[in-house]
């Protein structure tokens, strides 16, 4: 279960750092989809290394956990943002 909450907020930070990013950089094209590809990228790195380390192991279920808590927050970004610009009137920035 920590695993959805800690991959969720690596997602979210992520994705603040990717709207930031110059207009002309191909990560700020999309930065939905390249928060989670780097996330899940990170994920999978992860499971690697620990495969390595002594009393650890690799497991594809601790993966889906942190791809859930990934996904979980871009909907959740993207319907918070959906729902303040409807409210606010405003126009999507880049990315939202």
């Amino acid at each position: 279960m920590i695993h959805i909450g800690v991959f969720g907020l690596l997602a979210a930070m992520c994705y603040i750092s990717l709207i930031h990013v110059e207009r002309s950089n191909i990560l700020s094209m999309s930065p939905y989809l390249w928060s989670a590809a780097l996330c899940i990228a990170y994920g999978i790195s992860d499971e690697v290394h620990q495969h390595f380390v002594p009393n650890r192991s690799a497991e594809v279920q601790d993966w889906l956990a942190d791809v859930i808590g990934i996904l979980l927050m871009m909907l959740l970004i993207k319907f918070y943002l959906s729902k303040k610009y409807i409210l606010f009137g405003k126009e999507p920035a880049n990315g939202a």
